[in-house]
């Protein structure tokens, strides 16, 4: 598993998706920034990624068929941001 932190990203998404196209992406990656300049969300919707927020894209393998299984990623993404905040803002959780 690999994280990396950006101060500001075109999108965490797209940043996977580049990624996997040249064959680097590894289940469990995650991409974590305090802005995006090309965020976006379900069905391609644009939204405001301003500075001062933590958007966050992990990449978890191939979920078709494991839809209900998904959501035993939740602690993990918990512990990813604890982590995140404690280390690279200073702020024990």
């Amino acid at each position: 598993m690999t994280t990396e932190y950006f101060d500001s990203i075109g999108s965490t998404n797209d940043y996977l998706k580049e990624k996997s196209n040249k064959g680097i992406l590894e289940a469990k990656d995650a991409v974590i920034a305090l802005s995006q300049t090309k965020g976006r969300g379900r069905l391609n919707r644009s939204f405001e990624s301003p500075h001062g927020g933590v958007y966050i894209s992990f990449c978890y393998g191939n979920i078709r068929g494991k839809e209900k299984e998904i959501l035993s990623v939740m602690p993990s993404v918990a512990a990813v941001v604890s982590m995140f905040i404690k280390n690279k803002l200073g702020i024990d959780t």
